[in-house]
């Protein structure tokens, strides 16, 4: 009967064995057209872009003198409802940081 290594060893060399059988297709890449054949094709014709569409309602100018972030910024304020207790507990996190290196400061020296 086989040792335990033995059959360890065993084991692994079919898994090896099994990996390498079931390689699978190679991987073929094609090159692109060569430079020759790119200047062999004939040019492409010139396609007139589409007409655009007047909108439907026209934009309201903006007043004179204000920029766009300003006017942006005037929204709605956003609202966070996590935003309060988040920095509750980061603030207590630094605090207990802080209070443990003054006490260390003290103390060592």
């Amino acid at each position: 009967m086989p040792s335990r290594g033995d059959r360890v060893a065993a084991r692994q060399a079919k898994l090896r064995q099994k990996r390498r059988r079931v390689k699978g297709a190679g991987q073929t890449f094609d090159a692109g057209p060569s430079s020759e054949e790119i200047a062999a094709r004939p040019a492409p014709a010139e396609v007139e872009a589409p007409p655009r569409r007047a909108a439907s309602a026209p934009a309201q100018p903006q007043p004179a003198g204000r920029s766009r972030r300003a006017a942006a910024t005037d929204s709605a304020p956003l609202h966070y409802p996590y935003l309060a207790g988040e920095l509750k507990r980061v603030g207590g996190v630094s605090l207990g940081i802080f209070v443990i290196l003054a006490i260390a400061t003290v103390f060592l020296g």
